[in-house]
Parts: C-alpha cells; structure tokens; sequence
C-alpha cells in the first residue's frame, strides 16, 4: 500500500502535497476492510510484504523465502487446522486407547500412558504435513486468481511448486542457508507467493476480482 507518514513538517503546511505507494482504485477501495483488519491483528506477520519499488521476476534468497514461508505457515494453520476424520481410524486408535487403559501397567504408569495416549494417538493423522497444507493451499487458492491462474497455467504447475517450495525449506531448516536458485526455481517461488498475498488478503475479507487486481498492481501482469 505504501507508507504513511506523519510528520509535524508535513502536516502543519498545507502546500506540500506527500504521496507514496499505490493509493488509488481497488486500494483505496478496500482501505476500510485493510485498516481494520491491521488495527485488529496487529501480531499479523508482514515480512512477506516486498519493501522496495515494484522489481518483477524478483530473486529470492535464503530470507526472503523464509520470511515467506512463515508467513504461509501463519496463515496455512489457521486454515487447514484438521482433516476430515476417517472413521475407520477413528476406531482404530480408540482399541489402541483401550487396550493402553486396560494394561496392568496401567495404574502404576497412568501420566506416561496418558501422554502417550495424548501425544500421539489421538492427534495422529489428522493434521496436514507440510507438503499437504502446502499442495492444498496451492489448490485451493489459484481458484481466488482464476485469471492469473489460466494465463500463467498454473494448474499445470502446482507438484513444481509445492516440490520446489518444500525443498528450499527442509534445506533451510536443515541446512539454515540455500545457494542462488534457477530460474525455475524463482518462479516457482514467485508464484507461490502469489498463493500467500491471496491467503492474507482473504483473510481481510477482500474479494476474489480485487484480489487479482491487487496483485496486479504489486507482481504485474503478462
């Protein structure tokens, strides 16, 4: 959106007229629903937001996918916090349960039982990996950019992408730094971070046609 600045320089004189950033059409029709949702999240993770003028085709590096990845994991984990549970497993763990409560042990080991119990079994595969929440995410939101989707064919793309993404962050988990990517590499990357902005900005309650506006007039089109 760009920068506002308040200063008594500026304010106190009429005459100067200061203008940063992209503050007009579908930016400044949605500055109510922005404003609001900024005021009202202000723990909100931003460091995916590009800081310098407009640089499409950009390059990554080892911060700034970081910086988006964890902005992806903020917004990915309030969406897709459980899967559907199956109801065969369901069944499955509960003997498990059972047969854990009704051991011998039981009694003498109740905490550790019970832990193990609460850690593991009851929670277990239903929750999304990372690699799932990531392919699901793709999925489902190049269907908030239908225009941007078909003209990049990104329908087409989204095992390179969730591949190329995953990669690059088991390799900064691990590794804590990766080397200059492809070019494949960086448009992948771009396009998944195509994926983040309409995450957050649907989480603002913007929507769908302003969203592919809004990323427009921040990645460019063609």
């Amino acid at each position: 959106m760009g920068q506002l600045i308040i200063s008594e320089k500026f304010y106190k004189n009429v005459n100067i007229n200061l203008k940063e950033g992209k503050f007009e059409g579908v930016i400044e029709k949605n500055c109510e629903k922005i404003f609001e949702f900024l005021c009202n999240n202000r723990k909100l993770n931003l460091s995916n937001m590009r800081e310098d003028e407009v640089c499409y085709n950009g390059v990554f590096n080892t911060k700034s996918i970081y910086n988006l990845y964890s902005a992806f994991e903020i917004e990915s984990s309030k969406i897709y916090r459980k899967k559907d549970i199956i109801q065969v497993n369901e069944e499955i763990k509960n003997k498990i349960i059972d047969f854990g409560k009704n051991l011998e042990e039981y009694k003498e080991n109740k905490n550790f039982i019970d832990g193990l119990i609460n850690d593991r079994i009851r929670d277990y595969g239903i929750g999304y990996g990372h690699r799932e929440k990531l392919k699901k995410s793709i999925e489902d939101y190049i269907k908030v950019i239908p225009e941007r989707t078909e003209f990049y064919e990104l329908n087409d793309k989204v095992k390179e992408i969730v591949d190329t993404v995953y990669e690059l962050r088991t390799d900064i988990i691990h590794d804590n730094f990766i080397p200059d990517l492809s070019y494949e590499q960086n448009r992948y990357v771009e396009y998944f971070e195509w994926i983040v902005y309409a995450m957050q900005l649907k989480r603002m309650n913007i929507s769908n046609e302003d969203i592919e506006e809004m990323l427009n007039l921040t990645f460019g089109v063609g």
